[in-house]
């Protein structure tokens, strides 16, 4: 597989945020632009990079007139992103080392150790990130690395699904507030009230779309912002798969009405692959119409739950099965908050 040039990167941006910005237009409401996160740094120098050794990435640098420049160099893509000198590259030890996944490092800092380091097959999200080490300092406001520079991963079709998958996320919110019939000068006191409480409800759309709604009921009771699949629009390139993939994790967790045979039968399966927090919910007496190939899917997954319902207990079911989704959200936290320390809240005095 070939390995990008300076050529390839510069068109990878350009694309990416030609297509991000054409979308913008068209599909979000022009007194919500500024909301979307990454429209601070539109305005602002993009700066991509190369490694010959290891990755490529790109960052926005606040303050620099707009324009696209690409440097590449021998080094790996961590080194040439954070311009380390020398006493800095040879620090024993490490803040984060990062493998085979998906990561944010958001609003964290390091001191006099090299910040982080990647491997395998990693992407890494660097948003408000601070550095220091001796005179040594470096301040990314965002940056996105990965440890693949294959002209593939790079490539002008991955800027285009890239970018517009980025937007799917804001059009749930939108489609949200539409629904909830709130105006746009509402938008911060939803983000703020809302977001963390999306959940992602699948099903049969077709035969099961009366327990949708009953399920989506119950959800608006417990406070929760149920989006369904099919209320999100349809991108010419995505099948269906993609977009359970680009909205799962952007919600707090998955609902699965698993009572009839449909397209929830794959998405159980997204849903397991991805590690998703994730509330089964079946009608009692279904078994004749539900397939058997989703049955004990929660048996080897501690992130899954399976129960039943019925017409006039699922607003319980439904409390209950919320109840278990955020006491595995706050356990996750604390396992993840021990075994990664650069997330442990700051205790007073320190």
């Amino acid at each position: 597989m070939a390995n990008i040039r300076d050529e390839d990167l510069s068109r990878y941006l350009a694309v990416f945020h030609d297509i991000y910005r054409s979308t913008v237009e068209s599909l979000i409401p022009r007194e919500l632009q500024a909301n979307l996160f990454r429209s601070q740094f539109l305005d602002t120098g993009v700066y991509g990079y190369i490694s010959t050794q290891l990755g490529a990435g790109y960052e926005y640098v606040p303050g620099r007139s707009r324009g696209l420049s690409v440097n590449h160099g021998g080094a790996r893509i961590e080194d040439l992103i954070l311009d380390t000198p020398k006493f800095v590259r040879r620090l024993r030890a490490t803040g984060i080392a990062m493998g085979n996944g998906v990561f944010t490092l958001e609003r964290v800092g390091f001191s006099d150790i090299y910040p982080f380091r990647l491997h395998g097959e990693a992407f890494v999200r660097l948003v408000d990130v601070d550095m220091r080490a001796g005179r040594w300092h470096r301040h990314i406001a965002y940056a996105e690395i990965a440890t693949d520079r294959s002209t593939e991963y790079w490539s002008e079709t991955a800027a285009v699904v890239r970018a517009k998958d980025e937007l799917l996320v804001a059009l749930v919110d939108i489609r949200e507030l539409e629904r909830r019939q709130l105006q746009a000068s509402d938008l911060s006191t939803y983000l703020t009230t809302f977001k963390q409480k999306h959940v992602l409800l699948c099903g049969d759309f077709k035969e099961g779309r009366e327990r949708l709604d009953l399920i989506r009921a119950a959800l608006d009771t417990e406070g929760y912002v149920p989006v369904l699949l099919d209320e999100i629009p349809d991108e010419p390139h995505q099948d269906l798969r993609h977009k359970f993939l680009a909205v799962a994790p952007a919600v707090r967790f998955v609902v699965i009405d698993d009572s009839s045979r449909g397209g929830q039968m794959v998405e159980l399966e997204l849903a397991d692959q991805g590690r998703h927090v994730t509330l089964i919910l079946r009608e009692r007496g279904s078994q004749t119409t539900r397939s058997f190939m989703t049955a004990a899917a929660s048996a080897t997954s501690a992130v899954m739950k399976e129960t039943e319902y019925t017409r006039d207990d699922v607003h319980q079911v439904v409390q209950e099965g919320g109840r278990w989704a955020e006491a595995t959200l706050e356990r996750l936290e604390q396992a993840y908050a021990k075994s990664f320390p650069w997330r442990e809240p700051e205790q007073p005095g320190d």
